[in-house]
Formats: C-alpha cells, structure tokens, sequence
C-alpha cells in the first residue's frame, strides 16, 4: 500500500487502495485526487492516478498525470507500459510509437507489455509486418503472454483472413476462456460475418459475463443493432454502455449516432463537435458529423 506525507493524504490512499481492490475505479479516482491535493508530489500517486484514469476510459488525463509520475521519477519499469497502453487508448499510435519503439525496460514482463502495446499501435497504422515482429518479440519474453497472442490473432486477421484469425482466438480461448478481450475480439470477427450476427452478440455478451466493463464488448453490440434497424435493442445496449463509459469517446460517437437515427440531428451536431474536436483526424467521426450536417441543411 501506499502512504502520502500527512494524515489526510494517508487516509485517501487507503481510501483508493481499498476502491482498487473493490474494482471501483471511479472512487478511487476521487481519493487519489484527493491525495494529490495534498501531496503534489507523490510520483507514486500520480502513477495509480494515471492507471485509473485509464481504467475508467480518460486516456488524455491518464497520459497527462503518467507523464507527470515519470517527471516525478518514478521508474520507466513501472510507468511506459501503462503510459503506452494510455496513448494507444487516446489514438497518439505515432506519438507512442516516436517516444518508446526503441525502448529497452528492465523489467522482461514489463517489457513484453510495452512489445503487445507496440504491435498494436504499429497494425493501428497499417503497419502489419511491424506489428508481428513486435508480438513475437512480446512472445519470445513470455511465451504465455495471453495479450500478445491475442494481438498476433488481431495481425492475422490483417495480413491473413477471418477464419485463421477466428482460429487462432479460439485456439487461446481453450487456453483461457476467461479472457474477455478474447471473447470480445470473437465477436468482432463474427460480426464481420452478415449471417453470424447472432454469434458475434453471443461472444460480446460472454464478454461482458466476464468483465462487465469490456469497453469493445459494451459499445459494439450498440452498432450491430443500429445496422439491423433495432433502435429499440440499440437503446438498451447504449444505456448499459453509458453506465459503464460515460466519458468514452466510443459512448460520445454512439450517442450523437443515436440522435442522428432518430431525426434529432441538432442534437447530434454538438455530440459530433466535441468528439471531432478530441480527434480531429478521427475519418468515422468526419463523414457522420458530415452527413448530420447534410441533414441540417449545411452547405
């Protein structure tokens, strides 16, 4: 457990711990905030902090306080594969990429976290070659690394097919069928399928089975019920994804969907605004803010 310079930070520590190990995040978010009102600079604070932000989907304030915890000088072991994991998650693949591909951690686990976090970003931006030698590099540290088998079932769907990748996720599910990104990424790859839309539903439910706040297995099944038409299922999963991932910005891009399906496209202008203003370059964003804006009679 951690422990601040005076009492009050002290108390909130405990207080975040005790939320961690309760898989509050949110909570533990206040205290530690909390703590750091006291206690600036706590570069351990600051690293919880960070982890947390990222746990409850506010990657950008994640980066900011990683980043502050490395200026604190907290060990590289212990803070770039989370800081990694936050950039990835707020879409900076090339920030990410520029600052730690060449990275060398002393840690070989924390080491084979960064390799998985790197061949993700690398295949995020059409780099499939880079992407495998990263996992296998990932692989060669921890050879049962389930999350670098995972990214190489993700490269394989890339460079290779749908069913080599469906094999490959459900070769690791045998291994660990508790592991929810796997489920979830099962899902995916069934809901790419136009008649296999009710095994991808299946497979983000046993998702959320496991992990109630699997983020891709909350907001995907809000899109394959928008493309059947079934705004009323849509709404239902919408409302379960915002419970969980209110300051997502898969939450953010799904609600002004939602206004726009349903005519309400003034309501979904500001929605598109603020998300586009987050990520500019975001290309889905872009065209459905452009086609709400056709339908507000834009020029």
């Amino acid at each position: 457990m951690l422990w601040g310079c005076q009492k009050d930070s002290t108390d909130h520590l405990a207080a975040a711990n005790a939320a961690i190990a309760a898989k509050d995040s949110s909570s533990a978010v206040l205290h530690l905030k909390n703590a750091l009102a006291r206690d600036p600079n706590s570069g351990e604070t600051r690293l919880l902090l960070g982890a947390q932000e990222l746990a409850v989907g506010d990657a950008g304030a994640a980066v900011i306080d990683l980043r502050r915890a490395r200026e604190l000088k907290v060990p590289d072991d212990k803070v770039v594969p989370t800081l990694a994991e936050a950039l990835l998650a707020s879409q900076q693949s090339r920030l990410l990429i520029e600052q730690f591909g060449t990275a060398k951690l002393g840690d070989p686990t924390a080491m084979a976290r960064l390799n998985t976090t790197l061949a993700l970003a690398y295949l995020s931006l059409g780099n499939p070659a880079q992407a495998r030698s990263s996992a296998a590099s990932a692989l060669a540290i921890d050879a049962t690394s389930k999350e670098a088998q995972l990214a190489l079932a993700r490269i394989t769907l890339v460079d290779s097919d749908r069913n080599l990748a469906l094999k490959a996720v459900d070769a690791l599910l045998r291994q660990a069928p508790g592991f929810d990104e796997a489920w979830a990424f099962k899902g995916y790859l069934h809901e790419l399928s136009p008649n296999e839309q009710q095994q991808a539903l299946a497979a983000y439910a046993k998702a959320v089975e496991i992990n109630p706040k699997q983020l891709q297995a909350l907001y995907a099944p809000v899109s394959v019920h928008m493309a059947r038409d079934d705004l009323k299922q849509a709404r239902v999963a919408l409302d379960a994804l915002v419970k969980e991932w209110p300051k997502s910005f898969y939450t953010l891009y799904l609600q002004a969907r939602m206004h726009h399906l349903t005519g309400n496209y003034a309501a979904a202008r500001p929605l598109f605004a603020t998300l586009l203003n987050a990520l500019p370059d975001n290309v889905t964003g872009l065209l459905a803010s452009g086609i709400n804006e056709l339908k507000l009679g834009a020029p």
